[in-house]
């Protein structure tokens, strides 16, 4: 139940500037090495130049801004705050980092299958084989949406879990 009252003029919410929303953003507090986390993690999913152009800049509020305008640019609704293709990356960035690390050295976003989860998202088909005595455990993943139908092919060669892309 609500009250209409006819005789004052309808207002429309005013958007916000892009620096206001920045500064609502996670992207203005962020410190210079989280900026950089965010940059190498993201890294796969620009162009060339926007890597060029990322690297150019020199202060931490530059990168900042490049980042909120990147993810920004990205955003299928921009009338809500939240922006789903972030959150799809960040729960595709805990995903390789949670299945795909290895050991205390790597992050799992930092591997082969990692960067590959990360730049074409997940698998169509996945095929796992087991070590055998003459061959390396291997998966073969296959993109039916990259370039017509792609195989990627990772091969364990040290047989402790460090998956690598060979083809």
């Amino acid at each position: 139940f609500y009250l209409y009252n006819y005789d004052v003029p309808a207002r429309l919410r005013t958007p916000y500037t892009e620096s206001e929303l920045f500064q609502m953003s996670e992207f203005a507090t962020m410190s210079p090495e989280r900026v950089e986390i965010e940059f190498q993690q993201f890294k796969n999913l620009l162009t060339n130049p926007e890597i060029e152009e990322f690297e150019l800049m020199t202060t931490n509020k530059a990168r900042q801004r490049a980042l909120f305008k990147y993810w920004a640019a990205r955003d299928n609704d921009s009338l809500n705050f939240v922006n789903e293709a972030r959150q799809k990356f960040i729960a595709t960035v805990k995903y390789a980092n949670t299945y795909f690390r290895y050991g205390q050295v790597r992050e799992g976003w930092r591997t082969d299958r990692g960067r590959t989860l990360i730049k074409y998202g997940f698998p169509t088909t996945t095929d796992r084989y087991q070590s055998k005595l003459d061959k390396n455990a291997t998966e073969v993943w296959f993109y039916n949406s990259v370039y017509g139908g792609s195989y990627f092919f990772f091969v364990d060669r040290t047989g402790i879990g460090d998956y690598q892309l060979v083809h």
